[in-house]
């Protein structure tokens, strides 16, 4: 027990360590960059993991390249949180191609009773989630529109209990994917 928890602190750690590097690097580069013509900062309402579930997320382009965002919602059974990065392929478009790595929330079981539709279970389960997406800008101003597709990276420990619910008679609705969506609309603040 105390091994494998000593695991998922040192996996935390080395992600958290990727963070800091990428935004180390992304501040030397971004020294360089004219900051002037585009937004260095973008808050946004949305839905999917990097938004917390159905809430918001807030994204520091350190370079034009390079995002580090933080996401806070609604996820049917408390407060989601997630953290992560992005790498903008072609930052100068209009339509910018996107990959991302992130940790958090990633996947939620919630069961009901069938008399008096009593919720009976419910738990938030955090992990590694990744994809790619496209940000679009939208009219004159820095705002864009986010759209991604995520692949979630289940603990175990969420396995183990969606077999055994599902083993006992539980039904989901929807049932668990690992494919997920993500959509929303964000507003930029230049870096002047």
């Amino acid at each position: 027990m105390a091994l494998r928890i000593k695991k998922q602190n040192s996996m935390k750690l080395r992600f958290l360590l990727l963070i800091i590097s990428f935004n180390v690097f992304s501040c030397c580069l971004a020294q360089m960059e004219n900051k002037a013509n585009r937004a260095v900062f973008y808050g946004g309402f949305g839905t999917g993991l990097d938004y917390g579930g159905i809430g918001f997320k807030a994204e520091y382009l350190p370079s034009k390249h390079v995002s580090v965002f933080a996401g806070a919602g609604a996820n049917f059974d408390k407060v989601g949180l997630n953290g992560g990065l992005s790498f903008k392929i072609i930052p100068d478009k209009k339509s910018t191609p996107f990959i991302t790595a992130m940790y958090g929330y990633n996947g939620v079981l919630k069961t009901k009773s069938v008399v008096g539709n009593v919720t009976t279970f419910v738990k938030t389960y955090y992990g590694f989630s990744a994809g790619g997406g496209y940000d679009i800008r939208v009219g004159k101003k820095m705002n864009k529109i986010s759209l991604a597709v995520l692949f979630p990276f289940r603990s175990q420990k969420f396995t183990n209990k969606y077999n055994e619910l599902k083993n006992a008679g539980y039904t989901f609705k929807p049932d668990k994917s690992n494919v997920m969506g993500s959509i929303g609309f964000n507003i930029g603040v230049s870096g002047k």
